[in-house]
């Protein structure tokens, strides 16, 4: 960050919750109207108390591809044909049947799927508890197929994961920051919950990302098993997955002690702005 700078417009303390509705989901299937079950992505949604969102859905491997393919792209140079859909905005719900049956709609501010100018279609769906566990939820609902183009029904299995506090942090914590410049056609969300940190920025049609963990002390070298593969590492802050040829000030929002909301970051040519902070 040797180019960029930080100051803070508010000395606004972050908002601390007993229980906030966070999220951190995995998509353990997929299936599309009569299509079968499959999951061919590594698919990973943070969703912040206030609704804000980022979804990240990277293709995996494929079984012809070299052995030494990675698992998720994680370099400038990584192909974009690795990215199935990121997308970010505001999930909200918009009724309840009973105790099992929540209706859901996430609008898409970011699609990596549309240019500047273009209306991401609708994406809205149900979340049906599913009895055998707690952690979760099968959704139905309506989108576009993404090797279609077209609207089809879809069934999604989802789990969610604990939000923990990580490092010498007492409280768990939830950062957004957000990048808006229309005059150079450019839009990016950053959100850091708990153990994980996704952000997706655009410039007109051009789709740059990253997805990091928060790994355990790893002294001896010793692998890790994560939603994202296994994985070796010293421990810490560890990106895993990088798609496009820019940057992320996702680093900004690992120290909570360095932000505020309103805290704003020049990265190159763009302002970053933190929007959102709570601990709990």
């Amino acid at each position: 960050m040797s180019s960029s700078s930080a100051t803070t417009s508010t000395n606004e303390k972050p908002n601390v919750n007993q229980s906030p509705p966070a999220d951190i989901s995995e998509r353990l299937w997929i299936r599309w109207a009569d299509c079968p079950i499959a999951e061919p992505t590594s698919t990973f949604v943070l969703t912040a108390p206030s609704g804000a969102f980022v979804d990240i859905r990277l293709l995996k491997p494929l079984p012809h591809d070299p052995e030494d393919y990675p698992g998720l792209p994680n370099d400038p140079s990584a192909p974009l044909s690795r990215l199935d859909w990121a997308f970010s905005g505001v999930a909200q719900t918009t009724s309840a049947d009973g105790d099992d049956v929540t209706h859901k709609r996430w609008l898409h501010i970011i699609d990596s799927k549309c240019g500047w100018g273009v209306k991401p279609p609708t994406d809205e769906g149900g979340l049906y508890d599913v009895a055998e566990d707690p952690n979760l939820s099968l959704e139905r609902g309506v989108m576009v197929k993404p090797d279609t183009g077209e609207m089809t029904a879809y069934e999604e299995l989802w789990r969610s994961l604990a939000v923990v506090a990580v490092g010498t942090d007492t409280h768990k914590t939830c950062i957004v920051a957000s990048l808006d410049a229309p005059e150079r056609k450019t839009r990016g969300v950053i959100i850091r919950l708990g153990q994980y940190c996704q952000g997706m920025m655009m410039v007109d049609d051009e789709v740059h990302l990253e997805r990091w963990a928060f790994l355990p002390s790893n002294p001896l070298g010793k692998k890790f098993e994560t939603p994202f593969g296994t994985l070796e590492d010293a421990g810490g802050w560890t990106r895993i997955a990088r798609l496009g040829g820019v940057f992320l000030p996702c680093a900004w929002l690992f120290e909570k002690g360095r932000v505020a909301v309103g805290s704003e970051l020049m990265y190159g040519n763009d302002q970053w702005v933190v929007r959102e902070m709570v601990e709990w």
